[in-house]
């Protein structure tokens, strides 16, 4: 009888130890995929930074803007804002940041 109780007393530990080191791998892989979706959301807040920056900027209705009275002002505008959106997205691709 006691032979039976050291017998199960190990098997349990021997459970108890492989449970410990299953929720240790889970919490890894959690913590993991964790990782991704932030590194996704700062690659995509980083995207637009420059041209919400750009947007405000011009938004701001100042009296004296050059770009206001040049025929491709707005044209130009816009390409900048779509130059400095690109610029960090090229730059994440080019560090493998995000898949090609």
């Amino acid at each position: 009888m006691e032979a039976d109780l050291v017998s199960l007393k190990d098997f349990a530990a021997s459970v108890d130890h492989q449970l410990a080191r299953l929720v240790d791998a889970t919490i890894g892989y959690i913590g993991i995929r964790q990782n991704d979706s932030t590194r996704l959301f700062s690659i995509i807040a980083t995207i637009f930074m420059p041209p919400t920056l750009l947007a405000a900027v011009w938004g701001m209705n100042f009296q004296f803007m050059p770009e206001l009275d040049d025929k491709y002002g707005y044209a130009f505008a816009l390409g900048l804002i779509l130059v400095s959106a690109t610029i960090p997205l090229w730059v994440a691709r080019k560090m493998g940041l995000i898949g090609r």
